[in-house]
């Protein structure tokens, strides 16, 4: 006998009768579960079902596209990435050169951000601080220009321009505001100075970019160098005229961004620049496949029909 049924005995009267009446009630009632039945799903929307599954399927499709593609160059900050036969090589191509000319052109461009998106407000405080920071930095920059691997010419620029940048500067930082019409002067005469900066760093990237394409070509048979595709990442401001689509629109005979040479504007990283670039192929055959050309799925698919509709739409009513 349990000490329960024990203890139970013990006790007297018509109380001892109803707790034990009680006990063997409860132990014949299912015991009540702590956790709240479900709330029934709601029925699943045969709609949204088909439309999920065809774009898990067009997951798998572009992955399986992607896989066949090749070889791919992925065209990513200083490097470039070669994908072939399932290995990835990247080659750090874009010399020191080119982002010092950057560097030396970005003086005046950064006395204009720190001064007139303010106004002539007087400049104190952190501004101050950080405008005298950078004329040291100016300084230090002058005094490295020798070993900058410049030719003469660009180190005649370079120095003109800090001369004339640090000279600007030395008059903000003395009256702590500045002139708009000072600052125009040294933007306008920096504006030769900044597309020769440019000029020769475009030069340095593509010469760098045909040496490292030369060497993969001569490691691809023809009839795979053929099939090559490229995908240049990058942020939207500097897609018009880029020069890595520039580059490779030249050397692959084509006409500018094209289902083999795609810009990936503002993605997060190589992954979703590949998927892009299968995305691009993939949607060509759907295109030809469906309505016999290929560009077809390049455009909003509701475009065409869109543009048709807007042209008699009663934008009063």
């Amino acid at each position: 006998m349990s000490r329960f049924m024990s203890r139970t005995r013990i006790s007297t009267g018509r109380g001892a009768a109803l707790a034990m009446a009680l006990a063997i009630v409860a132990a014949a009632l299912p015991a009540r579960s702590s956790v709240q039945d479900p709330q029934p799903k709601p029925a699943e929307d045969p709609f949204e079902r088909v439309d999920l599954e065809f774009r898990s399927m067009y997951g798998g499709g572009r992955a399986a596209t992607l896989a066949r593609l090749g070889p791919v160059i992925v065209v990513e900050l200083d490097s470039l990435v070669l994908i072939r036969d399932g290995q990835r090589s990247e080659v750090k191509v874009v010399p020191p050169v080119y982002h010092r000319l950057k560097a030396v052109s970005h003086v005046p461009l950064a006395l204009y951000v720190a001064l007139a998106p303010y106004g002539e407000a007087p400049i104190d405080g952190p501004r101050l601080d950080r405008l005298r920071s950078f004329r040291a930095a100016i300084t230090t920059l002058d005094g490295s220009l020798d070993g900058a691997e410049f030719d003469k010419d660009q180190r005649e620029r370079a120095r003109s321009l800090l001369g004339l940048s640090a000279a600007f500067l030395d008059g903000v930082l003395e009256r702590k505001a500045y002139d708009p019409g000072e600052l125009k002067a040294l933007t306008r005469a920096s504006g030769p100075v900044v597309l020769a900066n440019a000029r020769d760093a475009a030069k340095a990237q593509i010469d760098a970019y045909h040496a490292q394409m030369g060497r993969w070509q001569r490691e691809i048979p023809g009839e795979e160098w053929a099939r090559l595709r490229v995908v240049v990442m990058g942020p939207q401001m500097p897609r018009k005229h880029n020069v890595a689509v520039q580059y490779f629109a030249k050397l692959m005979d084509l006409g500018g961004e094209s289902r083999r040479l795609v810009y990936a504007e503002e993605l997060g990283g190589e992954p979703q620049a590949l998927n892009l670039l299968a995305t691009h192929e993939l949607d060509g055959e759907l295109s030809e496949a469906f309505f016999a050309d290929r560009e077809r799925m390049e455009i909003d698919l509701l475009g065409n029909a869109a543009s048709v509709y807007l042209d008699g739409f009663d934008f009063a009513k």
